[in-house]
């Protein structure tokens, strides 16, 4: 997991916020007399009160979107670093995934018995494709960044959802299940529109 870090626009932010504070606090004592000073200080306090609130808000959007960040990547590294092996082999053994073997998979999940080791691979795919949905739900829910996302995986996100649109179909006919792993594909479709040559 990436250490946490405060941004430097934060950190300038307390800065010029500190600057303000004095420069409100050391005016009326330098240039204006005790009888104004009455007046001069709920206006100063109202300019400090705002400005903390502002900078109160910026701190939570700006902290808010680190730990989206944190989280996509620690979600991205475990379902890549997790995966990695059953991908290659899956690739191995199905270098190109035609209708005709996507549809065998998908139906041997129904009737394991019959075609035990279709069955296995059908788990092997649908193992890492449903991690991979589950990111893709997470995006969508707000939990996981897109621009994290984006940086981290786009071409493997978008060549994984290309490279199983064949076996997605024939699990949505074979299990009538017409929502399977449609996060995946929105997920995949944000990014295409972000990266054109990947279409």
């Amino acid at each position: 997991m990436r250490r946490a870090h405060v941004s430097r626009p934060v950190v300038a932010a307390y800065a010029v916020g500190g600057i303000l504070a004095g420069i409100l606090i050391a005016v009326p004592t330098r240039w204006i007399d005790a009888d104004d000073l009455r007046t001069w200080a709920p206006v100063a306090s109202s300019i400090i009160a705002a400005f903390a609130l502002a900078l109160s808000a910026y701190t939570y959007a700006t902290s808010a979107r680190r730990a989206r960040q944190l989280q996509t990547y620690d979600a991205w590294m475990n379902w890549n670093d997790g995966t990695r092996s059953a991908r290659r082999q899956i690739s191995e053994k199905y270098p190109v995934m035609s209708a005709n073997n996507a549809k065998i998979l998908a139906n041997s999940t129904l009737a394991p018995v019959l075609d035990s080791d279709a069955a296995d691979d059908a788990h092997t795919i649908g193992t890492y494709l449903t991690g991979l949905e589950r990111i893709a739900t997470g995006w969508k829910s707000g939990i996981y960044d897109l621009d994290e996302l984006d940086r981290l995986a786009a071409t493997i996100i978008i060549r994984t959802e290309q490279r199983h649109s064949a076996y997605i179909r024939a699990v949505r006919v074979a299990r009538r299940h017409p929502a399977a792993y449609t996060s995946l594909e929105d997920l995949a479709d944000a990014l295409r529109r972000r990266h054109p040559r990947l279409r």
